[in-house]
């Protein structure tokens, strides 16, 4: 295989694993909601929180990772 092909499939499965994690702590906010429904406020802030960080370090292994990608090791 293309060095270009392994390292598309490295960042398929960041933004899977990406995609995987906010949709689970979703599914967590919405259910501590809908047990303790005036928490409503405290458990979005976490839920925004815990969203952005994890997309945040997807976004930031793909771009280490292309820059790795394109770089030349003979300087």
């Amino acid at each position: 295989p293309k060095p270009s092909s392994a390292a598309s499939d490295v960042y398929k499965r960041q933004a899977l694993g990406s995609c995987i994690g906010i949709a689970l702590v979703g599914q967590k906010f919405l259910e501590g909601t809908t047990r303790q429904p005036e928490m409503v406020d405290t458990l979005q802030t976490k839920f925004f929180l815990v969203a952005g960080v994890t997309d945040g370090a997807f976004i930031i292994a793909t771009g280490i990772g292309l820059w790795f990608a394109t770089a030349s090791p003979f300087g």
